[in-house]
């Protein structure tokens, strides 16, 4: 689960880690998702706007939420795509669009493609590559 905890709704959290793994069998309705691999990003040129990213080692690409993308000001970068997404569960989603925007990360820029989803959760993910390219992650070749 990506160094993620998982709690019902309606319970302490603290009080949840205290009571040990047993806690997860729980039924996951009404589950609230803690991400604790998250970074904070700003996109776009002069005015560019703070975002806030999962960072997926999983992923093999960036992925925008169209709402975030609407949000932003960036729509007018959206551009025509076939790309289509299989995400954990192996369900191809297609993508609305791509766009490709300057990302600010501790006074440094990059230039970051990012796919379009449109999703019923905002979401918006950080891929391995980006995440090891902005120094957030290093890939552990080998353990003494």
């Amino acid at each position: 689960m990506r160094g993620q905890s998982v709690y019902q709704s309606d319970d302490n959290p603290a009080e949840a880690q205290a009571e040990g793994d047993d806690y997860e069998e729980e039924q996951f309705e009404n589950v609230l998702w803690l991400y604790d691999w998250s970074v904070g990003l700003q996109l776009g040129g002069q005015n560019a706007k703070d975002v806030k990213f999962e960072i997926d080692t999983g992923a093999s690409c960036n992925i925008i939420h169209v709402s975030t993308v609407k949000n932003i000001g960036l729509s007018h970068l959206v551009r025509n795509t076939s790309v289509k997404i299989n995400g954990v569960h192996g369900v191809a989603q297609k993508a609305v669009g791509e766009i490709v925007t300057k990302c600010y990360y501790k006074g440094r820029t990059y230039d970051c493609k990012f796919v379009v989803l449109h999703g019923r959760k905002e979401l918006n993910l950080l891929g391995r590559s980006d995440s090891e390219r902005l120094g957030l992650i290093a890939r552990v070749g080998f353990v003494h």
